[in-house]
Order: C-alpha cells, then structure tokens, then sequence
C-alpha cells in the first residue's frame, strides 16, 4: 500500500470519525482501530522486504547477530507503538502505558547478551 493510499484511508478515516461524532453515533473511535489494523496489515509486506535487506547486507560483515537484534528490538518497538496507540485511541491510556513498560522490559531484556559482552570486553581490556 502506498503512502498516497494510507494517506487517503487516513483523510478518509477522519472525515467518518467527525460525522459519526456529530450524528450522535456510537463509538467513532472504531473507525480509527479499523483504520489502524487495516493499514498495519497491509504495511507488513514493506517492513518484510525491509528486513530482508538489511539481514542480506549484515551477513558478510560479521555483525549479523547484532544487526539481529536490533532489528527485532526496532520490531518490538513498532508493534509496542502501535499497540499502545491503539488503546489511546480506545481511550484506554492507562492499558496503553502497561504495553509501553512491558514493550521496554523485553527490549532491554533482548539487550542483556549484549551488554554483558561489552563488560566482558571492557574487564578484559582492565584486565581484571
């Protein structure tokens, strides 16, 4: 889906949300989490390819499974955002905000090997 689409889907979205709100219409916000799903769905395709191009740059380097990892850190936080979103939008900020802490905890869990490969590296440079 191209950006031009989104765009349009959003304009779209936007102009349903003012005239069920105006009309009296139960739960404009539906339209927005609609909106939101449809277009995460269809955005997929374009985060695979990607992905797919910085793992085929990374291989030769040797810092593939850093590059992994930032990468699935980066995903995290995308899928984190966007769900958190989705629960502001259903006025949900409280929710929102436990998926944004549970979002951080998994990503500096994801980090921990990392980090304990730098201090591995930084002790053995002290030599201690």
């Amino acid at each position: 889906m191209s950006a031009v689409q989104i765009c349009a889907l959003g304009i779209i979205a936007v102009f349903a949300v003012i005239l069920m709100r105006d009309s009296g219409a139960p739960h404009p916000e539906s339209i927005v989490i609609i909106l939101a799903i449809i277009v995460f769905f269809r955005v997929t395709d374009s985060i695979s390819d990607i992905v797919g191009f910085i793992f085929s740059i990374s291989e030769g380097t040797g810092v593939s499974d850093y590059v992994k990892l930032l990468v699935k850190a980066a995903g995290i936080a995308y899928i984190v955002d966007f769900a958190a979103g989705l629960c502001r939008d259903a006025g949900e900020g409280g929710v929102a905000a436990y998926v944004e802490m549970a979002g951080r905890c998994e990503i500096v869990l994801l980090t921990l090997p990392i980090a304990r490969e730098l201090l591995e590296i930084s002790f053995g440079m002290l030599n201690l």
